[in-house]
């Protein structure tokens, strides 16, 4: 038995961790919405409150706004 080949053990592997995503909270969001110009903090608010991800808010264009509300 010593000398036996256990390749089942090579199959065997941990799970990948997963991460819970950072959550800001409110005094946090607060503090970046006032530490922002207001160009460059209305799109902040923009894609905070639209829970857009990076790669979405980065091709954001003006035409994808509605402003007709």
């Amino acid at each position: 038995m010593l000398r036996r080949d256990w390749r089942t053990l090579q199959l065997i592997r941990a799970e990948n961790e997963r991460r819970l995503l950072a959550v800001l909270s409110r005094e946090e969001v607060a503090a970046l919405f006032r530490c922002g110009h207001a160009p460059p903090q209305s799109g902040f608010s923009t894609v905070y409150s639209c829970g857009l991800r990076l790669q979405e808010a980065l091709f954001l264009e003006v035409s994808d706004i509605d402003g007709n509300y």
